[in-house]
């Protein structure tokens, strides 16, 4: 059976993606490794949902052994014994190729999915996530075994020029930084943040809802402001990372002494990251930005932000600096998104 544009296949792979992309933060406390090591395998993640856009014709048409590439790498994790840091690499490239491969095939089977119904899928794999603190490496395998057959049922690999066009310019615009920035306040604290919750909770599963909290406000934010016929789009936009930084900076000051109150207040960033739709509105009647550039904005922005991350966690023995890295990246995106805004055509 050739899978082809599929609704349910759509759904799946949503979860799919939210599933490995939080497990791989989970996997990473299960194997015991300190901070830095647990997000560099999110990084590894992240990396491959890069990777995507600079898939050219010829590497989309190996798409079945770069998945059963992973496949392997996986399963070769369950075997290795006494040899940590290779086992850490074929962690870190199974997560690679499966974002890799996982974007492409989702990017084959979309139809025309409302946002929300997508974003519901993702925030479900988050709370199955947690499986991978219990199950370890073999859940990964699953996933990749999954994958695999998904990529084997395709009826054609997914390829659109992406490349070639965006470095000739074709798509105006190559990089919305105001997309970046916004990203990156959120990447730039989510998975220390999950992290921290999860050696006070010392339940994966207690953690993986209050991160899939966070992302119910997100989900609900663009139809919420919608019914209310908000259109203020630009002002919205600003507003809403303002906010943000004002309720990250009380995460900070909350986290060591009431735990409770932190997760409240990281629940209520979802408000501020959910108008991100906003900053399309506002700048899409200023700026041409193909629907791909936007996508691969907020991907840079994944990495800037859980790069960002990683140096906090390699050189700050606060943890929750994150958090302040995340206010400085909330504010930044004020400035960037007015000076586009206000820039003459």
């Amino acid at each position: 059976m050739k899978l082809k544009e599929s609704n349910s296949s759509y759904y799946i792979t949503c979860l799919m993606s939210g599933a490995i992309e939080l497990g791989a933060v989970f996997l990473g406390m299960r194997m015991g490794h300190s901070l830095p090591g647990i997000i560099g395998l999110a990084l590894a993640y992240q990396l491959g949902n890069v990777f995507r856009f600079f898939v050219t014709k010829k590497i989309s048409t190996y798409q079945n052994h770069i998945a059963l590439l992973a496949t392997i790498l996986s399963a070769s994790v369950l075997v290795i014994r006494n040899m940590d840091l290779i086992v850490y690499l074929c962690l870190c490239l199974t997560l690679l190729l499966y974002s890799t491969v996982l974007q492409n095939v989702r990017s084959a089977v979309q139809g025309n999915i409302p946002r929300w119904k997508k974003r519901s899928c993702r925030v479900l794999g988050f709370v199955l996530s947690a499986l991978m603190y219990v199950l370890g490496p073999v859940l990964l395998l699953i996933f990749c075994v999954i994958l695999l057959f998904y990529s084997i049922s395709l009826d054609h690999f997914y390829y659109d020029d992406w490349l070639n066009n965006w470095i000739k310019g074709k798509y105006g615009e190559r990089v919305c930084w105001s997309m970046v920035t916004h990203q990156a306040h959120y990447f730039a604290y989510n998975y220390t943040m999950l992290v921290l919750v999860m050696r006070y909770f010392n339940n994966p599963f207690i953690a993986s809802l209050w991160f899939a909290a966070n992302w119910i406000p997100y989900t609900i934010t663009e139809p919420l402001v919608q019914k209310l016929k908000w259109d203020k789009w630009y002002a919205i936009a600003l507003g809403a990372h303002i906010f943000n930084a004002i309720v990250l900076t009380g995460m900070y000051f909350y986290v060591d002494f009431s735990i409770t109150k932190a997760l409240l207040l990281w629940v209520l960033t979802g408000f501020g990251g959910g108008n991100v739709f906003c900053i399309k509105k506002a700048l899409s009647s200023k700026i041409k930005y193909d629907k791909n550039v936007w996508s691969f904005s907020e991907q840079l922005g994944h990495i800037l932000g859980v790069l960002s991350a990683l140096v906090v966690a390699l050189v700050s023995i606060p943890e929750k600096d994150a958090m302040l890295v995340a206010v400085a990246f909330a504010l930044v995106t004020v400035p960037i998104i007015t000076e586009r805004y206000r820039r003459k055509q």
